[in-house]
Parts: C-alpha cells; structure tokens; sequence
C-alpha cells in the first residue's frame, strides 16, 4: 500500500502492533484494555516486565517481551449500536410464520429460542475468529474475534459500525492452545453476563430503554481457527473433523502416504455428529483417563482412549453458553 502512494499506511507489523495496544486504547481507555498473557502458564499477568507469580522461574524479568490480548466492553459495543441503529426487529412468536426461511431468525434453532424465551424480545449474536497474515513471506498474523447481532436487518447487519469487535490477538503468531483457552475463558465471562440480561436504550423502541438478554447461537470460523476454538485436534489430524467423530487413516500415495477420511461400511457403526450430547460423554472419559493417567498401558489402551475422546483435547468452554452447541452451532469453511 505504501509503494502506490496510500497515506498513513502503518510501515510494517510492529507499527500496527503499537497502534492497536497504544493509540487505540488511549482513546477508547472505557472500552478495551491489554492483557498480558504469561509465557510459560499462558494465563494472565498484571505486567510486561516480569511474572508476578512467585512460583515462576521467570518472576525476575521476561526474557522475551509476553503475549498480549486486547480485550473490548461488549455491552458497551451493543449499547452503542442499538441506541443509534433503526433497523433493529425483535420476533415473536407470532412474527414467524409459514415455511419460507429467507434468514437466521427463521431456522428451527432460533425459533426455539424464542419459544424458550416466551416470545420476550432478545439478542443472538453470530461469532466469528480468524487470522489475517500481514505478508506472504512469513508467519506474522492477526487474530480477531467479531460477532453481528441477527436482530439487525441484513442489509446493514455486516456494516462495519454495527460490527462488535470481542478482542484482538496483536500476533505475531498464531495463538497456541494454551493461550487459546485463556483467551476464550476470558470472553466466556462476558458473554455469560450478557446471557443474564441487560438494559439498553434502542432505537427501534422509541429510544426508550428495554431489558435484553444476549446469546451467541452460532460462529462461522475456517477449518484451523475451527480447532482452536472447539479445543479439538488440528483439521488434519486424527479425529479432526469438527463436525462429526471421523476417524483419520493414513494410505500409500507414491513414495509417501496421505490422509484419508473412509466412511465405515453401511453395516458397521457410523461416525457420529458432534453435538453437545456427545462432547459430555467424551468429557467424562477424559475425566476418567486423568485419574488413570500415572498407570502403565499397553498400546491397544491407549488407542482405545484416544477413540473415546474423539479427538478433543480438553474442555470447549463455549459449552458454557445456553444456546450454543459446541458441533451444531459452527461452521467451517475451507482451510
């Protein structure tokens, strides 16, 4: 951008990476704030300089500069979208009718919702993370986590005033696991505080204030940020689908071998979908694998508890949130 003349283009990643930690939260000090993430526990600490957790052996001083998390208000976000944005409808279940499905609102999940909540008007946000690399020469990337409130007509839904911003990962690498689930607790919170209800002044109301509880239903992420997200194996390992309980198999190609994903014979038990249901019975063989984690297997063990846990990792905390299912209520696209 800079070679064709764009003014007060950032002059590469650590320019960007200051604007977002320093001007950026100058001038919105009520709305964001950095977190520090330590490097060896990947949980947050209350400066850059040096871990404040006594038992660390980096206490002294960091040897390289921490991880950073920028973490947004999202009420304060939704505040200010609702209190100016005029194409704002709130169903009932009588605004639902026949069998065409033309948007979110009028799929069988949401409509349940509704039912749910007696026809009291809500929020549902659709969540999204992903990464944008700075360059093609190299690893340095972005990370950002944004969601759009379905209530909002389509048309202006994805503008990006009414685009709420949940955090941003400044890089320069892609977030690890362990930072992953830090970051994701640290949103879980807020968003389980939105699900108990708050006040907003709406404009579709009249201005007037309303009480409103808020709830993702659904996220839409590529096949990598997918994993991160569901704490799953990465999309190309073994039991990496998100979507259902496929077994990886590895086949000779030339001199190599490749990955393939054979669905059993017609006669022979099917993969299963992910579903909330099925991600608690792993749960509780993961559980029980911890208690037996320090005995001696033999291999054909530890095959078999590798097929219980279907490829999860540890725990997905979006299975915290009311109406979201942790296979059912995402989507991935290509990786």
């Amino acid at each position: 951008m800079r070679l064709v003349g764009v003014k007060n283009c950032p002059r590469n990643f650590k320019h960007i990476t200051r604007l977002l930690e320093n001007k950026s939260i100058r001038k919105t000090t009520s709305t964001c704030s950095t977190l520090v993430l330590r490097p060896n526990c990947s949980t947050v600490c209350s400066t850059k300089t040096k871990c404040d957790n006594t038992k660390c052996d980096r206490k002294q001083e960091f040897d390289e500069a921490p991880p950073t998390f920028i973490k947004f208000l999202l009420k304060q976000q939704i505040s200010d979208i609702l209190v100016r944005e005029q194409f704002v409808e709130f169903p009932t279940l009588t605004t639902i009718t026949g069998n065409i499905m033309t948007d979110i609102k009028h799929g069988s999940n949401y409509q349940e919702i509704v039912t749910e909540q007696n026809g009291k008007p809500f929020l549902s946000l659709l969540l999204n993370y992903d990464g944008i690399s700075m360059s093609n020469s190299s690893g340095t990337s972005v990370w950002i986590f944004s969601m759009a409130i379905n209530e909002i007509k389509r048309a202006r839904r994805y503008k990006i005033e009414n685009i709420i911003t949940g955090g941003i990962w400044p890089g320069p690498n892609k977030p690890k696991k362990k930072q992953m689930e830090t970051i994701v607790l640290l949103l879980i919170e807020d968003l389980c505080e939105l699900e108990q209800g708050m006040n907003y002044f709406v404009w579709a109301n009249d201005g007037r204030q309303m009480e409103l509880k808020c709830f993702v239903i659904a996220g839409c992420c590529d096949k990598p940020a997918q994993s991160l997200l569901q704490n799953l194996n990465e999309h190309n390992g073994f039991f990496g689908c998100g979507n259902c309980s496929i077994r990886v198999k590895w086949t000779a190609n030339g001199n190599g071998t490749v990955r393939i994903y054979p669905l059993p014979p017609a006669n022979k038990p099917q993969p299963t979908v992910r579903t909330n249901t099925t991600y608690d019975k792993c749960m509780l063989a993961i559980e029980e694998q911890e208690q037996r984690k320090n005995h001696i297997k033999s291999k054909k063990q530890q095959e078999a508890e590798l097929n219980q846990r279907e490829g999860w990792l540890g725990p997905c905390h979006f299975r915290n949130l009311k109406y979201f299912d942790v296979g059912m209520s995402r989507g991935g696209g290509a990786s």
